[in-house]
């Protein structure tokens, strides 16, 4: 009798113990890689515990200094599967931030106002070129005289922007190269009068 007893409790024990390991084994975690990003300041990847085919409502929103944030996927630079809040988990799993560089409205074009100043042959002067959409508009400031305004399309591929004939068919910039931070551009290879248009435009 006593024998039976203790094999019962000892049935039970064994039952309950793997149940406890099953309950264990459910629960798994979903690690996020900042990718470069930072959150208030930590830089480490965020590790949150998710049971079996639970969802995390409210994600990690990492930042970085001029990149915007576009979500998290499986792969890096946004390949493979977007993790969203509504994205079962049912493995451990290491997600990535996806970057954009700049506004991140659209990797294509550019916005705001982009500036060089100087001096040539005794003279000041100041360009500066807004972008807005697929458009451009020059200011052109030499010495004390405003040369009129003029404006044009370009189109900005692997960080090469191409400027369009200005609207007054003047000669300008035809190329720049973008910074990767997108906050400058340089310009070269212009000679005669307008060697003074080559340089550093900055945002």
């Amino acid at each position: 009798m006593k024998k039976t007893v203790f094999l019962g409790l000892l049935a039970m024990v064994l039952a309950f113990g793997f149940i406890g390991c099953d309950e264990e084994d459910n629960n798994y975690n979903v690690t996020f890689n900042l990718d470069g990003g930072n959150i208030g300041g930590n830089t480490s990847p965020v590790q949150i515990p998710v049971e079996s085919g639970g969802t995390i409502t409210n994600l990690p929103n990492p930042q970085k200094a001029n990149y915007t944030f576009g979500g998290w996927f499986t792969g890096t630079n946004g390949a493979g599967n977007e993790f969203t809040s509504t994205t079962l988990v049912n493995s451990n799993i290491t997600v990535f931030a996806k970057w954009t560089n700049g506004s991140g409205d659209d990797e294509n074009k550019l916005s705001g106002t982009y500036s060089k100043s100087g001096t040539s042959e005794g003279t000041s002067y100041k360009v500066s070129i807004t972008f807005s959409g697929n458009a451009y508009n020059v200011t052109h400031v030499w010495g004390n005289e405003i040369i009129p305004p003029f404006s044009g399309t370009y189109s900005l591929d692997d960080n090469i922007i191409t400027f369009s004939e200005p609207s007054d068919g003047g000669a300008f910039i035809e190329t720049a190269t973008l910074s990767n931070d997108r906050n400058s551009f340089a310009v070269s290879g212009i000679g005669g009068n307008c060697e003074y248009l080559n340089g550093t435009y900055t945002k």
